[in-house]
């Protein structure tokens, strides 16, 4: 979690992995997955939280 008393400070639309206490850059990073039918999806993370957020500001389906 980011908070200003462990220094870890994000700009706006930056999308960074916190992994044992490091922050990486995440541009390129992908999930990959099986869904319930087993069909396997490769999706970048910053999608992922993009849709997360809107999905619960917006109440949308997706972002494009």
């Amino acid at each position: 979690m980011y908070t200003e008393e462990s220094g870890l400070k994000m700009k706006k639309d930056e999308v960074v992995l916190v992994w044992k206490g490091n922050k990486l850059p995440c541009e390129d990073c992908k999930v990959i997955f099986k869904n319930r039918f087993g069909k396997e999806h490769t999706v970048e993370i910053s999608r992922l939280i993009r849709v997360f957020n809107n999905n619960i500001w917006q109440h949308s389906k997706s972002v494009k």
